[in-house]
């Protein structure tokens, strides 16, 4: 399993007392936005959708929210958004994705699931990204 730390930039805003990665198990989705993304290949652009989250991390001695930013997103799923979206845990991996053709390894996938509290009915998420970012809610 990938180290999220080393995977989602600003990580360090959010870490625990003993500096490790929150515990998201029992969280709750307060907020959920997609941003579609904009290709203009006369000015260059080419982005992909935009996902940005606020979690409320409810089973922790001093609750806190986060929010994820999470920029060219693609295979987006969700399920059962409603009035709680409490998630089981919240799971961040690379995924390889293979070389070009001059041999140069291409960027991972960046691998994100809400995972659900139980199997049917609830909140779920799951989509890849090239870059994802955190921060405490102010």
């Amino acid at each position: 399993m990938d180290d999220p730390r080393k995977i989602v930039s600003g990580s360090n805003d959010i870490l625990d007392a003993s500096k490790q990665w929150p515990n998201f198990h029992d969280a709750e989705v307060r907020d959920f936005n997609i941003v579609r993304g904009e290709v203009n290949p006369e000015k260059g652009i080419y982005t992909g959708p935009q996902i940005t989250t606020r979690l409320m991390l409810c089973a922790l001695k001093e609750p806190y929210e986060v929010i994820f930013n999470f920029k060219d997103c693609q295979a987006i799923a969700m399920a059962d958004f409603c009035n709680q979206n409490p998630i089981m845990d919240l799971t961040i991996e690379l995924e390889e994705r293979g070389c070009l053709t001059d041999g140069n390894k291409m960027s991972p996938y960046i691998v994100v699931n809400f995972l659900p509290v139980l199997p049917d009915g609830q909140f779920k998420l799951s989509f890849k990204c090239f870059k994802a970012s955190v921060s405490k809610a102010k």
